[in-house]
């Protein structure tokens, strides 16, 4: 028989927990014998009971999806089979890693609630991701990522900004980070002075009421 296996590919990694393996089985002199297919990932392996099929010319195409979630880590997936003379075909296998876990994120700077009077914040945060975004206000900062370090300057507007940081894995997976940075530049207002003596006398207590609003 003729085995190919057409997912996962050779080396993919993958961020579903539970990632399909597809692959056809096909013979065109005898047929192919469906009590020899099996497929082995790890130490498990798998019969044409444990899979979805669906004809094809020669032989059929062969579906299973893990039932369990495969913990993160690399597998080999393994396919034999034989004909109905007993003609066994060379073995295929492929490579492939689960890789669904979350990014790590720390946000260091700016902190949570910060209040500031510079339209310009320093930011810095670590991570194990792939790729790093930070938006303002939903647009886009200029970051850059090296060695597991996210370093740039934010641009702010006065009074509140949204800064959302969102970690990219390599397949995909998302970790974000929202906080909330408020841009204050305006001065303090004196908007009133009462006295209580007024014109004071002498010997008397004077008290100032000062109003100041920001």
């Amino acid at each position: 028989p003729t085995i190919t296996i057409t997912s996962p590919t050779e080396g993919q990694k993958t961020a579903s927990k539970r990632p399909q393996v597809k692959f056809t089985v096909t013979d065109n002199d005898s047929g192919v014998n469906e009590a020899t297919v099996k497929l082995t990932i790890g130490d498990n392996t798998y019969t044409v009971a444990d899979f979805e099929k669906e004809a094809t010319e020669g032989g059929f195409i062969y579906t299973y999806t893990p039932t369990e979630d495969l913990p993160d880590a690399e597998y080999t997936a393994t396919v034999a089979a034989s004909d109905n003379d007993g003609n066994a075909a060379t073995p295929k296998s492929v490579h492939f890693e689960v890789f669904a876990a979350a990014p790590t994120l720390s946000v260091e700077s700016p902190t949570a609630d910060l209040i500031t009077n510079q339209k310009s914040v320093q930011y810095r945060a670590t991570t194990n991701a792939a790729s790093i975004k930070v938006t303002v206000n939903g647009s886009v900062q200029e970051v850059t990522l090296s060695d597991g370090v996210a370093t740039g300057n934010l641009t702010l507007v006065e009074g509140e900004n949204t800064i959302v940081s969102v970690a990219t894995s390599e397949t995909g997976v998302e970790t974000t980070i929202s906080r909330k940075v408020t841009v204050d530049t305006k001065a303090p207002e004196i908007t009133d002075i009462d006295v209580s003596e007024n014109p004071a006398t002498t010997g008397a207590t004077v008290v100032f009421t000062i109003t100041v609003t920001d």
